[in-house]
């Protein structure tokens, strides 16, 4: 008889032990799937990051080339301003009109010598030593003033002539002035 109980209790075990395997190994092909759902979606993932990572470097490149052309605008908008001016001409050493000098005709305002290149403008309105381009002139730099200068609330130039003659022929002309960036 123990013998037919002890086989009864081993069956019992056995067939427990039989729920607890099938069981485990439910949960473990559930565990599987699983697993195989996430490694799935994470490929998913790593195919759109690398998507993701390829637009991100497209839109660097074009960021890139955007920033440089902004800052070559930018770089020529502080380099080159145009401006309205009325431009005469003088001549400090050929003084036939007696007005081109307050003083010593052979100095500008700045102490420099007035040459071809020399313009005199209001110094609160230009600075001096502001580069400019004036057409049918050339490059000139703000080096001098004038009384006549400073009338008025219009950008007035005078630019240096070599001769009176060169001064009266070159008359009186409202120009498109080009202000250069000061080095």
């Amino acid at each position: 008889m123990k013998i037919k109980s002890n086989g009864a209790i081993n069956l019992i075990y056995i067939l427990v032990l039989l729920m607890v395997v099938v069981g485990f190994r439910t949960i473990i092909s559930e565990r599987q799937k699983q697993i195989s759902m996430m490694y799935e979606r994470n490929n998913q993932l790593l195919e759109e990051l690398k998507a993701l990572q390829h637009k991100k470097e497209i839109l660097e490149g074009i960021l890139l080339k955007d920033k440089k052309r902004i800052n070559g605008l930018e770089e020529e908008v502080e380099r080159l301003r145009v401006i309205r001016a009325r431009v005469t001409a003088y001549s400090p050493m050929d003084n036939v009109s007696g007005i081109c000098a307050d003083e010593d005709p052979s100095i500008t305002a700045t102490g420099t010598t007035p040459t071809i290149g020399v313009a005199a403008a209001d110094p609160d309105k230009l600075e001096y030593g502001t580069k400019l381009y004036i057409p049918g002139y050339g490059n000139a730099v703000i080096e001098d003033t004038g009384a006549a200068l400073r009338r008025g609330k219009d950008l007035r130039l005078d630019i240096v002539m070599n001769s009176h003659k060169e001064a009266v022929e070159w008359g009186v002309k409202e120009l498109d002035v080009i202000l250069q960036r000061r080095n």
